[in-house]
């Protein structure tokens, strides 16, 4: 990718700490990575009773992120304390520098969504200029949801949901 004026081959790298990173790959002495963002304090796996240990500790971004190489777009999820509860969002990354593209980030919600309770384990997926975002459960610890969620890749407009 074309990062600062020249080409590199990166290495992303996410955090349950809710953090990015973009690293020189071939760079292997490279203690500094290119860019790094942080989207703010995680939640915790002790912020709930979810009756076992299936995530050790922080939460932050679980879900591998998917990159849009057309529109130089890294697509990540992250959960995240907010005031006295727990937001979810959507954020489209410019790969570039780590900055939030326009739109971005978006919150995630749905009908019977809880951010605290829906666990976004799988990796995100990109499919015909559609975001989809999974969700499991912490233990089938109730009440939980198995989520499908998509999201439009340039407006990140939430576009379909499916709730079992």
């Amino acid at each position: 990718f074309k990062i600062g004026g020249g080409f590199h081959d990166v290495v992303y790298v996410t955090t349950v700490n809710n953090s990015v990173y973009a690293f020189d790959a071939n760079a292997t002495s490279a203690s500094t990575p290119i860019w790094h963002v942080n989207f703010g304090a995680p939640a915790n796996l002790h912020d709930a009773d979810f009756g076992c240990l299936d995530i050790n500790g922080k939460m932050g971004i679980i879900g591998t992120p998917v990159i849009d190489r057309q529109s130089g777009t890294l697509y990540v999820v992250a959960l995240t304390r907010a005031g006295g509860g727990f937001i979810q969002r959507l954020h489209a990354l410019d790969i570039a520098t780590g900055a939030d593209m326009p739109n971005s980030p978006v919150t995630i919600a749905a009908k019977d969504f809880n951010p605290l309770m829906q666990n976004q384990r799988p990796a995100l997926l990109l499919s015909q200029e559609t975001v989809y975002v999974g969700y499991a459960s912490h233990c089938d610890k109730e009440p939980y949801h198995g989520f499908l969620i998509g999201y439009d890749t340039k407006s990140l407009r939430h576009t379909a949901v499916l709730n079992t």
